[in-house]
């Protein structure tokens, strides 16, 4: 009966922490329009933290718990958190904008970011905008558990973006975004997972 019951307690923890699919990525127009996309033109990138709050959501994918501010996540983690952090988010920054010109623009001539100049506001003709409401950070377990699916353990963002013609400071589009990541063993790159995951959102509605 041991093999019986080592299998239903390793099942039941796969079904624990892989639960939270039930809620799927997801990626909608909340305002305006998603063509302004597919327009040739250059894009800046601004990422919004001033308001963002660290959670763990629930199986269902929807609700959370342990709320608390980015800066009291990151004290609570430790020093090296703290000092950590400018980096970190600006290398899984960095790959969301490497990626979205891999899968978006090429693909689909459409915005592009400049080599080099991904936050950089002068010249360009439109900004991203982009909001991080929730961040679940994730955690190990698609390593610590044989079981686990690839995406078990994967960060969680939930936010939108504000796609704004910097000639006349208008936002024309608006997404709202529920996106979960691969998993990994490093903190920064589970967040760069989420990042990169949410272009292939925005893929999918550009093809549509």
């Amino acid at each position: 009966m041991r093999p019986l019951y080592s299998f239903i307690t390793a099942l039941l923890l796969t079904v624990l922490t892989t639960g939270v699919y039930a809620q799927k990525n997801y990626m909608v127009v909340e305002s305006g329009s998603a063509s302004v996309i597919k327009q040739h033109k250059t894009v800046c990138m601004e990422w919004d933290y001033s308001n963002t709050q660290i959670v763990e959501f629930k199986h269902n994918g929807k609700d959370y718990t342990e709320a608390m501010t980015l800066d009291e996540y990151l004290k609570q983690r430790g020093d090296d958190f703290v000092r950590d952090w400018p980096k970190d988010h600006q290398y899984a920054e960095g790959l969301f904008a490497s990626f979205f010109n891999q899968r978006v623009s090429k693909k689909y001539n459409a915005l592009y970011f400049e080599s080099s100049s991904e936050y950089n506001q002068q010249g360009k003709d439109y900004k991203m905008l982009i909001h991080v409401d929730r961040l679940d950070w994730g955690n190990m377990n698609s390593f610590v558990n044989p079981m686990a699916m690839p995406k078990s353990g994967g960060a969680i963002f939930d936010g939108s973006i504000e796609i704004i013609n910097l000639s006349t400071g208008e936002t024309e589009c608006v997404l709202r975004a529920f996106v979960k990541g691969t998993g990994s063993l490093q903190d920064r790159s589970r967040l760069a997972f989420a990042y990169m995951e949410m272009v292939n959102q925005i893929r999918g509605i550009v093809k549509k």
